[in-house]
């Protein structure tokens, strides 16, 4: 199997250092940052927010794909399409855009990872080049990478600090741009949160997770 991981080097260093990030909204424990670089024309965004639940829960609401189209922004579908072990598996979704721009679709790769002893939770996710061929009604997302970090605090609360960085493909109005880049994420962290608090996930366990 062929497989290409885009932008998984160039944006490694991001949490090695934190100049340039601006804040751009604060709310309901949530913090909400962008930050324009010269790898993209598209800024980064950074949300930080904090969740009374089990890290197992979340981890549960990440990785239950079949599930995303149900409360990530604007997912029209998605697939589990190989399972290699665990916390290491691939998925593809297709992302909803208002008429008349085409929709847009992707293959993601996710690798996830704990500390035995701080039981912080790392995910990784990114896209994958040459695993399913294109639709001519579809733009094919190339450049993507997403991380959690998910990190226990006191009384049963934990930190999840999400990053991403993405560009959609094509060329897009600003508006366009805003949805995807920042309102999105802030969108799909929100439902994030309202999922776990709903207890959909409550008492369900997350093989190689420890809570």
């Amino acid at each position: 199997m062929k497989i290409l991981i885009v932008v998984f080097i160039s944006f490694g260093f991001i949490f090695t250092q934190n100049d340039g990030w601006k804040m751009v909204k604060e709310a309901n424990n949530t913090k909400v940052y962008t930050r324009k670089t010269s790898e993209s024309d598209y800024e980064q965004i950074r949300i930080i927010t904090e969740v009374q639940a089990p890290i197992s829960e979340i981890v549960n609401a990440l990785e239950d794909v079949n599930y995303h189209q149900e409360w990530v922004y604007e997912t029209k579908e998605t697939k589990l399409l190989e399972k290699r072990g665990v916390g290491d598996f691939e998925y593809y979704a297709l992302m909803n855009m208002p008429f008349p721009v085409k929709d847009r679709d992707i293959i993601i790769g996710v690798k996830r990872s704990q500390d035995p002893n701080s039981k912080v939770v790392d995910i990784k996710s990114f896209a994958l080049l040459n695993r399913m061929p294109e639709k001519s009604k579809r733009i094919r997302i190339k450049t993507f990478l997403s991380t959690y970090k998910i990190t226990p605090l006191d009384n049963g609360w934990v930190e999840v600090d999400y990053f991403m960085a993405a560009d959609p493909g094509g060329k897009l109005p600003a508006w366009i741009v805003n949805m995807f880049t920042l309102k999105g994420p802030v969108a799909t962290m929100e439902s994030l949160v309202e999922l776990i608090d709903s207890d959909y996930y409550k008492g369900k366990k997350v093989e190689g997770i420890i809570d």
